[in-house]
């Protein structure tokens, strides 16, 4: 049996490319589907799993896993619109130790949407959030848009703007994330 001593220069590289992979494996913008409903319901509306995928920091930390729910499968984002029932179902996947806060995408990605008040509560319900809490943003035409955790309602806004908004984070032109709006699309 012939033994292939490589140098010390190489075997550092590839040992750390070795332990990298074995402990995050491959990354893949698809949130496990085994957590994310087929269908979900909306104010009397059935909504079908259009697309998934998760935000990482870090390339390697995830922060959340969403899923993005339609009527009806849809390819173009421009598509969505205000005529039609919607909701983003997220999984939180950080660890929620209270003296760090609010993960700083959390930040960057929600509550600049919010005003003051509901910047308050929202802030005050991840503080105590726990690792797959799902919050829901969804909205119904004849309702408007509502942001639950679990099953507590944090905020209600009437009309399509809060939507509009969390919609262009997620899929607008300058998204949070190419790959993640991708996903969410991908399903179609």
């Amino acid at each position: 049996m012939t033994v292939i001593r490589l140098p010390m220069d190489i075997k550092f590289p590839l040992y750390a490319a070795i332990i990298f992979y074995l402990l995050f494996g491959t990354s893949s913008a698809i949130a496990s589907e085994s957590e994310l409903p087929e269908s979900i319901v909306v104010s009397d509306f059935s909504l079908l799993l259009n697309g998934s995928g998760s935000r990482k920091k870090f390339l390697l930390v995830k922060i959340y896993d969403i899923a993005l729910y339609l009527p009806r499968r849809i390819s173009n984002h421009r598509d969505i619109n205000k005529q039609i029932p919607q909701a983003f179902l997220i999984n939180i996947r950080f660890d929620s130790n209270k003296s760090f806060g609010i993960p700083r995408a959390w930040r960057e990605e929600l509550l600049p949407l919010l005003n003051s008040e509901q910047e308050s509560k929202l802030k005050a319900a991840l503080v105590r959030a726990n690792v797959s809490d799902k919050f829901r943003v969804e909205y119904a035409p004849d309702i408007g848009t509502k942001i639950l955790l679990e099953d507590e309602l944090l905020l209600i806004e009437s009309g399509y703007d809060l939507m509009a908004a969390f919609i262009d984070v997620w899929l607008g032109p300058k998204p949070v994330s190419v790959k993640l709006a991708s996903a969410l699309m991908s399903e179609s």
